[in-house]
């Protein structure tokens, strides 16, 4: 992650007496580099692209659901990008201009080389889904994990109560997995209630070497 700008980026901006401080910031959730539509709106006036008249595939405006492509050109050379917006990327009441505005947007980074270098501020809020679905499926695989190693030391409490050669074998499978696995709460619990699984451990040991 970059605390500068791209170079392409900046070259771009001062060529058209425009700074990065004023028309530029980084995505702190993501760390992407966000031009402000604005000022894309501007460099496009200013290197001359036009568009032609938007192709609607969505347009349910009450339920907010609105998606077109765009296609735009500078001279001979043309470029075309789809603009979405929906209940679940967009937060505005206005799902036409929110869409016109992505696909223009996307449209103009890619007529000036610079996209994927640096994106439009219209997808600032799609950034900040992607990181809060991150934290939600390592929220949800922590959630797992915990209620996993719950459940395997109440079953170990269990088994130390049996004195059966089938319950040893059980705990000791517990240890493996746990061992494999490096879920040390468990493995350890294992190890406290069957202290002879320590003279067996070389089992578990030949299992990770194969991993």
């Amino acid at each position: 992650m970059s605390s500068e700008i791209p170079e392409n980026v900046r070259t771009l901006l001062e060529r058209h007496g425009l700074t990065s401080k004023e028309n530029a910031w980084m995505h702190k959730q993501s760390g992407n580099w966000i031009l402000k539509h604005k000022t894309l709106e501007r460099l496009a006036v200013y290197e001359g692209v036009t568009f032609d008249d938007p192709i609607f595939m969505e347009m349910d405006g009450a339920g907010g659901n609105v998606a077109m492509v765009v296609k735009g050109r500078i001279g001979s050379r043309v470029e075309w990008s789809t603009g979405e917006a929906s209940n679940m990327n967009s937060k505005g009441f206005y799902p036409y201009a929110m869409a016109e505005k992505r696909a223009k947007d996307r449209v103009i980074l890619k007529l000036l080389g610079i996209h994927a270098d640096v994106y439009s501020e219209e997808e600032a809020e799609t950034f900040k889904d992607q990181k809060n679905l991150v934290n939600e499926e390592q929220l949800v695989e922590e959630t797992k994990y915990k209620a996993d190693t719950t459940a395997k030391k109440k079953e170990l409490d269990q088994l130390v109560m049996d004195d059966s050669d089938s319950a040893y074998k059980k705990a000791m499978d517990i240890f493996t997995d746990a061992y494999i696995d490096k879920n040390e709460e468990v493995s350890n619990h294992a190890l406290k209630l069957f202290p002879a699984i320590d003279i067996d451990a070389g089992f578990a040991n030949e299992q990770q070497e194969r991993i």
